[in-house]
């Protein structure tokens, strides 16, 4: 298709192939991170970190959330990969808590506070008793973009190594996009970037009336792809996909929300920001409704 000038859409969230007429359609984790991050850093959190599977995946997503975080004003404090393997990953997790630490910090203070026998260090030594940890960890917010089961392996074990959910915010991608998680206690109140739901609802809707299932996730993709190509198509014109009409820097308005083709082959969308409940996930922070910058005073 480059050779012969045939702009392709195509359904992939690698940004490295995209350029010279292929666009690339899919949810890109780079603009998933920087959304939800960018809702992290208004919200105050500036320290971050990660937890990413010890493969090419993780990698990439440490290095977009690492560059993400350096541009939004903040700073990645811990990065830490695990592998395969239940026992691995609780290693991991028990490391990038600083359990061990703390639990020893926990015991020396104990051991002090015990040495004083007046009534504030009773009450204190009493507080200290219901602890597990003390102190810390040194970020605010964790970046985990694997969904599925293994979001829920990894969600328990951070709150069994005492990383309190109201101290640090857990964040994700649009793979968190799933009623099951929040079944699990220590998801609830997480922050992910998604496309808008309520358009996409309606979507699902209608696919099941008319087939009688719910259609795959990445169905909306096709949709969008193929009503792109239509409203191209009706413009009286001699060349409806040429690059100009195709990167309107309007954009168009899709299922997922708004989105946009660039010079460079990304498709941009607009994201909204969602937080994990019980029965489904809600909405914090919408999606915008144009790629229009706001004027400033």
């Amino acid at each position: 298709p480059r050779p012969a000038g045939i702009p392709v859409f195509a359904f992939s969230n690698d940004r490295r192939v995209a350029g010279n007429g292929i666009y690339v359609a899919g949810f890109s984790p780079e603009e998933h991170i920087d959304r939800v991050v960018a809702y992290a850093a208004k919200r105050g959190l500036g320290l971050f970190a990660a937890l990413m599977p010890d493969d090419g995946f993780g990698g990439r997503m440490a290095s977009i959330l690492s560059e993400v975080v350096a541009r939004r004003g903040g700073r990645v404090t811990e990065t830490a990969f695990y592998k395969g393997g239940v026992d691995a990953t609780t290693e991991t997790v028990r490391a990038l808590a600083r359990y061990n630490d703390r639990v020893r910090a926990l015991e020396e203070e104990k051991r002090l506070v015990a040495e004083q026998h007046d009534p504030f260090s009773r009450r204190a030594l009493e507080r200290l008793e219901a602890r597990d940890t003390l102190g810390e960890v040194s970020f605010e917010a964790l970046m985990l973009p694997v969904g599925g089961d293994e979001v829920m392996q990894i969600a328990p074990l951070l709150a069994f190594f005492d990383v309190d959910p109201m101290r640090v915010k857990l964040l994700g991608t649009w793979v968190w996009d799933d009623p099951s998680l929040g079944n699990e206690p220590a998801m609830l109140g997480a922050w992910f970037a998604a496309p808008p739901p309520a358009a996409r609802t309606l979507f699902v809707e209608r696919f099941a009336e008319v087939y009688g299932r719910t259609p795959d996730r990445l169905s909306t993709l096709a949709y969008d792809a193929v009503a792109l190509a239509a409203v191209l198509a009706l413009r009286d014109t001699a060349d409806p996909y040429a690059r100009v009409r195709l990167e309107n820097p309007d954009g168009f308005a899709g299922v997922d929300g708004i989105f946009r083709l660039d010079e460079t082959g990304a498709v941009e969308r607009g994201l909204a920001v969602l937080e994990v409940q019980r029965g489904a996930s809600r909405e914090i922070d919408p999606a915008p409704k144009s790629f229009v910058v706001p004027a400033t005073r």
